[in-house]
């Protein structure tokens, strides 16, 4: 497995130490099967070569052997990636990662009547992360937000720094890494087409809404924080005391936004984003910013949260007024509920049904 296969970080932790990662497992309690572990493994035979060899026994003993999939040609990769509906052992492999903690369910849901307010989502258009190598929006940083407005009956857009087409990371639409809402962007044409024809933040006016959202990914490290216009548009947010947030590289859409008087709008604000140590174990650091680092320099008073196999199971999320934040992919549920009960509260309701 290459270093650059950073969006399935539970199977690259597999390939490099089975061991190691099945033991966490037992000590958290958890009993894996042997299709949730060969849902893990997928299809790559480099992985399942590497599982046997560190873990031989076990594999046998839990019948992974018998379920080693068959060598397959191009052409079934490329039907298979047509497929909208995850297969049995995908939707396995899903279930084992949100016990894992990733794309969990919001302990705190509920439903909130936002009819008569808009959001505004904002995400990348930069889609190469290294020569041969593409990225973009992480798929679940904007799809579990977007559905989360829209199906409390909020007006939904989406805009980029350029507009046009946003580009999603295809490594965050593998079929076990997906959410049910990143099923549901594959079969809604309004979506796909927002995606395709996004809003130029700089003929936006973001006044116009109520919530203003920034989507991660790596490709939000090469743009939002670079924008100009960008930056210029979020500080009439601000000033007209709009609600923003955004997760994982998306709070870098706030960096170049400042109050009247001149202040970045971070300065001396509790915030999170994807931490440098967890950019640091999936070994991508050569991106222009690092938004732990991006923002602390900023002034902001940064705050994250260490789990010890990787950070990409840990989940962490800030209110501080007007501006709420998640430290990664796992955070969009609670982010989403969150500034939508920003905006009710102040409008003095609490828009519960």
């Amino acid at each position: 497995m290459g270093r650059l296969v950073t969006d399935e970080p539970f199977r690259s932790a597999f390939a490099e130490d089975p061991r190691a990662v099945l033991e966490m497992a037992r000590e958290r309690g958890l009993d894996l099967t042997a299709s949730e572990v060969a849902a893990l493994m997928g299809t790559d035979p480099a992985l399942w070569d590497v599982a046997a060899d560190g873990l031989d026994p076990r594999l046998q003993r839990v019948g992974l052997s018998a379920m080693r999939p068959a060598p397959h040609n191009k052409e079934t990769v490329m039907l298979s990636s047509t497929v909208r509906r995850p297969s049995k052992p995908q939707l396995a492999g899903r279930h084992l990662l949100q016990r894992f903690g990733i794309h969990p369910i919001d302990p705190e849901a509920v439903a909130l009547d936002m009819s008569g307010t808009r959001a505004l989502c904002i995400a990348t258009n930069h889609a190469v992360l290294d020569v041969g190598v593409a990225t973009g929006v992480f798929a679940s940083e904007l799809t579990v937000p977007y559905y989360g407005f829209l199906d409390a009956g909020m007006e939904v857009d989406v805009a980029s720094p350029l507009g046009g087409v946003v580009p999603v990371d295809p490594l965050s639409m593998k079929e076990a890494i997906r959410t049910p809402d990143d099923d549901r962007l594959l079969a809604d044409e309004r979506f796909r087409a927002q995606l395709a024809r996004s809003l130029a933040v700089a003929d936006v006016d973001f006044t116009a809404y109520d919530v203003i959202y920034f989507a991660g990914g790596w490709g939000a490290a090469f743009d939002l924080g670079q924008s100009d216009a960008l930056g210029r548009r979020v500080s009439e947010a601000y000033a007209a005391g709009r609600v923003l947030g955004g997760i994982c590289h998306g709070p870098l859409g706030l960096l170049k936004a400042t109050t009247p008087d001149g202040t970045r709008i971070v300065k001396g604000r509790r915030l999170t984003a994807v931490t440098d140590k967890q950019i640091h174990e999936v070994g991508i650091e050569h991106t222009p910013l690092h938004p732990e680092t991006a923002l602390r320099q900023a002034g902001a008073l940064f705050e994250g949260r260490h789990h010890p196999a990787r950070d990409f199971f840990a989940n962490h999320y800030v209110a501080d007024g007007d501006l709420i934040t998640g430290q990664n992919q796992n955070a969009g549920p609670m982010v989403a509920r969150l500034m939508m009960q920003r905006v009710l509260a102040k409008r003095g309701s609490h828009g519960a049904r």
